[in-house]
C-alpha cells in the first residue's frame, strides 16, 4: 500500500494524466505476487487499503512465517504490524525494507506483507 503515484509516474509505469486522476480519486495500489503471478487491486483511499491488505492476510490462515515489508518505513510497518497481530503467528516476524530495485518504482513509506501459508487456497 502506498500514499502517492507520483513514484510510479516517474519509473514510467503510470503517465501523467492517471497519477492526476487516481490522486484525485484517492486511488491506492495493491501490488500482489502469488506462487510467481503478479497481480493489483486498485483501492480509493488508505484506510480501504488497509482494511483490504487486512482481508488479504485473513485469508491465507493459518499462516506458518509472516514478513513485513517496507520501503524505509519501519514505525509505519511497526504500526501495521500491531493492528494485525491477531492475525500472525506469535514468535519472529521479520521486518525488512523491500529492496532499492522495487522501492524506486513505489517509493518511500510504502508497506506490505510476505507470508507462507499452511492453506494452499489463499485468495
Amino acid at each position: 500500500m502506498r500514499q502517492t503515484l507520483e513514484y510510479l509516474r516517474r519509473s514510467g509505469r503510470m503517465n501523467a494524466f492517471m497519477t492526476g486522476l487516481g490522486s484525485l480519486l484517492q486511488l491506492k495500489p495493491i501490488l500482489t505476487m502469488k506462487n510467481g503471478l503478479t497481480g493489483s487491486e486498485r483501492v480509493r483511499t488508505a484506510a480501504k487499503a488497509e482494511a483490504r491488505l487486512i482481508k488479504m492476510l485473513e485469508a491465507y490462515q493459518p499462516i506458518e512465517r509472516f514478513a513485513l515489508l517496507h520501503t524505509n518505513a519501519p514505525t509505519v510497518a511497526e504500526s501495521y504490524r500491531s493492528r494485525v497481530s491477531h492475525i500472525i503467528p506469535e514468535g519472529e516476524v521479520y521486518s525488512m525494507d523491500i529492496p532499492p530495485v522495487i522501492g524506486a518504482h513505489i517509493g518511500s513509506k510504502a508497506i506490505g506483507f510476505a507470508v507462507v501459508s499452511k492453506s494452499s487456497i489463499g485468495l
